[in-house]
């Protein structure tokens, strides 16, 4: 006896609809496949019409029992009156629907059977016997669904996330529901169809477009639950839109959300170096000392290895003169830098000098000067660059070894004091360092960022991103003016933060923590004191010294300390983030993108903690991109959440620092084309976990706030915890 490959029909049963179909019975069979995405017979269409329920009908069944014969059901209980929005069956792509209530019962109604109904939806109506005109708020519904086969199925490891996308997905909102749009399809050029503007065959164009999706279906092969692919797009397959209510006002920052210095103290240890932690400082910082810490250690060091900075003043730094010898470097930037320098052509001419082999025009520098008034001009020339010059010239008295670089795979920290990173600073300004003046693939410094300034002093085709270049000049500008004038006595820590283990968010028992959403203030202001999410690219400070001018070029020009990382971090991984500990503020701004302005000077009053740093921190969490529609569905892929929930949750556990509330907003979702909603509730979960309130801002973008806060209702009325809350917020969905 020879054994059939198809796999055996999925029958359900249905009961208790004596109410509505006292003849009736639905039977919907998997053995005979449907080509295209939805079925193509016209008569389809008026059977399912005929089986729709009239609105003012209700649902007088107390429990519905859908029978799996594969050894599987579904029951779903409703209190009477109620509609009871099923969480869906998930089939096979392809499913028949039998009405034996036609004339002939054996001939086959086709018709596409989705995982996610709304509540209009005829076949979600006829199968779980709920009224068409409302939507159950039960308490009460419990739903479950189960699939088996001959052997016992193991719950596959993406169970958890997926649940977690699909409930994701189902907020997207869309003014076409499932049957909506195959009813475009299934149908010649109805009523309908020419309502909405679209002929049969564009719809039937649209929906080739249609990116998959991952959902888990049944499959009897091999006796193993597979995941396959619905080719139905999530906006496409709503379950119901949350009621969101669009009368609220921001409010202000609420107490529970904890600050440094005020509700959380830094408790420091002793400022030594480890190690996992280089120190290029001594310690320890005496906090009413009027000078920086002192460089450690005395003596210069010379590493020259892929383990450190190469230092400009290295002797391992070689130039080629005209005449063919070979010098160091170093005596070639001192001799350049040392000379007269009374105007742009003078200073461009020195900086050319050292970089043999470059024509660099520097053209917005020279409009940024160009712009000053007479006197601002002359005090450039006189006082602010050779206070430039003079420390990038004592950089090996000032910083005496190279700072390590962080590597990827390996978490480090290193430690240096606000005159150190001036220094390094300012021999970026003057292009000074060795081999960082290109970044293409087979340099050696392709997976770090830029640092020498050459790349935003010179041309910009854009006239917006033109003006965008004069207007961080400025904030540059001021920052060197400013410590010109006088140093910073503080110190900064960079680390770089690895996720060394899985983390197992099915297993969770954190429950969520507290979230405020508003659409008022911005995170560098309303969140000073809690841990400010750099919304970065995984080259650390982005276009900063390019063209961009977004969240983090921003957050780099008004904290222009930050762009030292650029010299020692290399691109982050999946798992790793940057945080960055004690940074001052030196500019305000107006403005966002190609409106971006320098605001003017900020003097930053913010206490210092043990080791000297500002009650400040930063951390660098580069999110996924996805470009254009059919990338975009991409993100709510289990892989691509996952990846999210753990790049966050790196950021925010932060070893060795107490848990302040999360300052953040909609990370990756600009440029990088991420979903605000889905990258609110990744952010939740993830704080909530490293055990941190979140602080979101909107940017201004009202109805943003109260969709979120929409969200955050729902969820806070599971009362769950993390690893609970996926499958407990898909069954509040379907009541």
């Amino acid at each position: 006896m020879s054994l059939s490959k198809t796999p055996p029909a999925k029958r359900l049963k249905q009961s208790s609809l004596d109410d509505f179909f006292p003849t009736q019975s639905a039977l919907i069979s998997s053995d005979t496949p449907v080509s295209g995405t939805f079925a193509n017979a016209a008569e389809n269409l008026e059977s399912i019409k005929k089986l729709k329920l009239d609105g003012i009908n209700k649902c007088k069944c107390n429990k519905t029992v859908i029978k799996i014969e594969d050894g599987s059901q579904n029951e779903s209980k409703a209190s009477e009156g109620n509609c009871n929005v099923g969480a869906g069956i998930d089939f096979a792509d392809k499913a028949t629907l039998h009405d034996t209530g036609c004339s002939d019962p054996n001939r086959p109604r086709r018709v596409q059977i989705s995982s996610s109904f709304d509540c209009n939806h005829d076949v979600s109506l006829l199968i779980e016997g709920c009224e068409a005109s409302n939507i159950c708020k039960s308490d009460e519904a419990a739903q479950k669904v189960e699939y088996s086969s001959d052997s016992n199925a193991k719950r596959s490891e993406g169970d958890f996330r997926s649940q977690f996308v699909q409930h994701n997905v189902r907020l997207e909102t869309t003014e076409m529901n499932l049957f909506d749009f195959a009813g475009d399809l299934n149908c010649d050029d109805d009523e309908d169809s020419v309502k909405r503007g679209r002929t049969q065959k564009e719809t039937q164009k649209m929906a080739k477009g249609l990116p998959g999706i991952s959902r888990q279906m049944p499959d009897n092969k091999g006796n193993t639950n597979r995941l396959k692919k619905l080719k139905s797009s999530p906006s496409q397959t709503p379950l119901h839109r949350l009621p969101v209510d669009l009368n609220q006002v921001p409010g202000d920052v609420p107490p529970n959300m904890a600050r440094f210095p005020c509700d959380v103290v830094w408790r420091t240890a002793a400022m030594e170096e480890s190690p996992d932690h280089t120190l290029l400082v001594k310690g320890p910082f005496d906090v009413n000392r009027s000078s920086p810490c002192e460089a450690q250690p005395t003596e210069v060091v010379e590493r020259w290895d892929k383990l450190h900075v190469k230092m400009p003043y290295s002797q391992h730094s070689k130039y080629v003169e005209v005449d063919g010898r070979e010098v160091p470097r170093w005596d070639v930037i001192q001799r350049a830098l040392l000379g007269a320098i009374h105007s742009f052509n003078d200073l461009k001419e020195a900086i050319l000098s050292y970089n043999g082999g470059y024509s660099w025009g520097l053209e917005e520098l020279e409009d940024a000067i160009e712009e000053m008034t007479f006197s601002d001009r002359s005090a450039f020339f006189s006082t602010l660059l050779p206070g430039i010059i003079n420390l990038a010239l004592n950089l090996p008295t000032i910083c005496t070894r190279p700072p390590p670089l962080l590597v990827k795979g390996h978490s480090h920290s290193v430690t240096l004091s606000q005159r150190q990173v001036a220094s390094l600073l300012a021999n970026a300004f003057l292009c000074t360092y060795p081999r960082r003046n290109t970044s293409t693939r087979k340099s050696q410094y392709a997976s770090y960022p830029t640092i020498n300034f050459h790349t935003l002093f010179n041309r910009c085709d854009n006239h917006k991103r033109r003006i965008c270049r004069k207007e961080k000049i400025k904030c540059l500008l001021n920052y060197f003016r400013r410590i010109t004038g006088e140093m910073p006595i503080g110190n900064l820590t960079f680390s770089r933060i690895r996720l060394r283990c899985r983390v197992g968010w099915e297993e969770s028992m954190a429950k969520f923590k507290n979230a405020f959403i508003t659409s008022k203030g911005l995170i560098e202001d309303e969140g000073h004191g809690m841990l400010m999410v750099d919304f970065a690219n995984r080259r650390i400070g982005g276009g900063v010294l390019h063209d961009g001018c977004v969240q983090e070029e921003i957050l780099f020009v008004i904290y222009p300390e930050l762009i030292v990382s650029r010299l020692f971090t290399e691109a982050l991984d999946d798992n790793e983030a940057l945080l960055m500990t004690g940074p001052e503020r030196f500019n305000e701004y107006r403005g966002y993108s190609d409106d971006f302005r320098w605001g003017g000077n900020v003097v930053d009053v913010r206490e210092r903690d043990g080791w000297g740093r500002r009650y400040t921190q930063v951390v660098g969490l580069d999110a996924l991109a996805y470009y254009g529609k059919q990338q975009h569905w991409e993100q709510f892929s289990a892989e691509k959440v996952t990846r999210e929930l753990m790049k966050s949750f790196c950021g925010f556990q932060t070893p060795g620092f107490p848990r302040s509330a999360v300052a953040t907003g909609n990370w990756g979702c600009g440029a990088f084309g991420g979903d605000a909603r889905l990258k609110f509730l990744i952010q939740w979960m993830a704080a909530s976990r490293a055990g941190r309130p979140l602080m979101y801002f909107t940017f201004g973008d009202h109805k943003l706030m109260c969709q979120l806060r929409a969200i955050q209702s729902l969820v806070a009325q599971q009362d769950v915890t993390i690893g609970k809350w996926p499958q407990n917020s898909s069954k509040a969905y379907h009541t």
